[in-house]
């Protein structure tokens, strides 16, 4: 019959797994044997500590110590040429230590753990990291002061590490923890009270734009209008004419009258000068107003008889001669060269009638005059 006590330390047995090592491949491999006999023996000794197993005859204790090594423990047990009645659990335990501790290098073990910075893991892990490298490099006294240099120089935060770097009163590494979570959590706090302040600004933003009344676009207001006949040059030039003495005085220049839209002058052609877009009135061609006959050049000048004729001056020759008495051009008027004097203070321009009917009897053409 088996006891309640007996069943649970067969439960417990088997809840110990047996050691289970790699296969010999180089200095690496071997590095790799000895940490796992490192936790294979830790978990042993957990193992006996909950069972009572010191409480145990000896002999019991190298049973079920060879029992629960395994397979790949006990054919290096055997290999130690040893009588199982001579040993003790200690001496057993020692032999295993001087096996796979005997490829440990001091210097490579503190170079591990020198070259060891934090990577994918939270600071606790990293912490424990270290003080499993540590526990190989026989720092003796100097461990607890080399673990937390190393951890705060080994820290993935930069900003923490400067930190921890300015504070010359940091007594432990559980200290340099405590610290490096406080600023840790400092730095999550400030980026969400940020991202929030954000979000704020941008909803009020996006209120504030909604409250704007939207302006129509003329394709919403109204359809379409279809494109208009591009204009001629000439008709462009006299609009926009038109447009620019509208707006200075108030009165066309081309045909006389207030208007708003379409001058009424438009394509119409003038009697004066054959060109469109005016009226002969409001002609800018240059003309002769009136005209007085003279004494001085018809001898059959009377004083009461004079006509107001107007007539085209059709050119004006470039060449001007002068001096000091006289200033004179020559008119080209009828394919004629007419002496002109010129008064640049007069309004009008003169011309004798006995000039006019000598130009009609040479050019034999009616000069045109509106009474």
């Amino acid at each position: 019959m088996v006891t309640p006590e007996k069943t649970q330390n067969i439960i417990l047995a088997n809840s110990l797994k047996p050691l289970k090592l790699s296969v010999q491949n180089g200095g690496s491999t071997e590095y790799n044997n000895s940490e796992k006999w490192r936790r294979w023996k830790q978990k042993y000794e957990i193992y006996c500590e909950a069972n009572d197993l010191e409480k145990l005859p000896e002999k019991k204790q190298i049973a079920i110590l060879l029992n629960a090594i395994g397979d790949e423990g006990l054919e290096i047990y055997d290999s130690f040429n040893v009588q199982r009645s001579e040993e003790t659990v200690s001496s057993i335990l020692e032999r295993f230590d001087e096996k796979f501790n005997a490829c440990k290098n001091t210097t490579v073990e503190r170079y591990n753990f020198f070259t060891r910075h934090q990577r994918d893991e939270s600071m606790d892990e990293y912490v424990t990291c270290l003080n499993n490298l540590a526990s190989t490099c026989k720092f003796e006294n100097l461990k607890e002061s080399l673990v937390k240099d190393m951890f705060i120089i080994g820290l993935k935060n930069e900003n923490i590490k400067e930190k921890l770097l300015q504070n010359n009163e940091i007594k432990d590494v559980n200290e340099a923890v405590a610290i490096a979570k406080t600023i840790e959590l400092s730095s999550t706090r400030s980026k969400r009270i940020t991202q929030h302040q954000e979000s704020n600004n941008q909803v009020q933003t996006i209120s504030k734009q909604s409250r704007q009344p939207r302006q129509k676009t003329p394709s919403a207001s109204r359809p379409s209008r279809p494109l208009s006949r591009p204009r001629q040059p000439s008709q462009d030039r006299s609009r926009a004419a038109s447009s620019s003495r509208q707006a200075s005085s108030g009165t066309c220049r081309r045909c006389g009258q207030v208007h708003r839209y379409k001058c009424p002058a438009q394509d119409k052609i003038c009697a004066i000068c054959q060109k469109p877009n005016h009226f002969a009135k409001f002609c800018l061609s240059r003309k002769v107003s009136e005209i007085y006959s003279s004494s001085e050049t018809d001898p059959n000048f009377s004083q009461n008889s004079h006509s107001q004729k107007n007539f085209i001056i059709e050119a004006v020759i470039n060449k001007v001669e002068c001096n000091k008495n006289n200033w004179t051009i020559n008119l080209k008027c009828l394919n004629q060269l007419l002496p002109s004097r010129i008064d640049t203070g007069a309004e009008i321009n003169v011309i004798s009638i006995y000039t006019v009917k000598k130009l009609e009897k040479e050019s034999n053409i009616k000069i045109p005059v509106k009474e």
